[in-house]
């Protein structure tokens, strides 16, 4: 395959033998404002497996869980891959991993201390995913940008994005 060849692979077929896994990224973005308690319900209903919020906490250190009532309502799994936004940031308004203690509780109550749970805990920060490593079982991604990808699929993670 010459490096201008772009391979499209048709998402009705199977991954390693498995479906894809349908993320609705924001929720049903372009048909309902994003990070929308409506936005994520559409997108399950419209068949995603898992929905992407971004995760802040309240002014009253509240997280909204949904995927759960509305799976039930659809009699399927909703997993969640929460991005915690600005931990670092929003350390210094509650307190260091505030945000990620709560979220922590809350995803063990629900869904158990299992890396089994259909939860993925992303961050583009890294010192709150060490720290989630000691506090939970449950999968965590570090996230990255580039401002490019090489045509041997690597990402040139030059400044500003040398670094999560």
């Amino acid at each position: 395959m010459s490096q201008n060849t772009v391979h499209r692979r048709n998402h009705d077929d199977p991954l390693d033998g498995k479906a894809p896994l349908v993320i609705g990224h924001r929720g049903a973005s372009g048909e309902r404002p994003e990070h929308t308690l409506e936005g994520y319900k559409l997108a399950i209903e419209q068949g995603a497996d898992c929905i992407e919020p971004d995760l802040v906490m309240t002014s009253d250190r509240q997280l909204i869980a949904l995927a759960k009532a509305e799976g039930t309502k659809v009699d399927r799994t909703i997993g969640i891959c929460p991005e915690i936004k600005h931990s670092t940031f929003t350390a210094g308004f509650f307190g260091a991993n505030v945000i990620e203690d709560a979220l922590v509780a809350k995803l063990h109550a629900a869904y158990s201390n299992s890396a089994a749970a259909p939860i993925f805990i992303q961050s583009f920060e890294v010192a709150n995913l060490q720290y989630l490593h000691t506090k939970t079982a449950i999968r965590l991604i570090q996230l990255v940008d580039a401002d490019d990808v090489n045509a041997d699929g690597s990402m040139p993670l030059v400044a500003p994005w040398r670094q999560p």
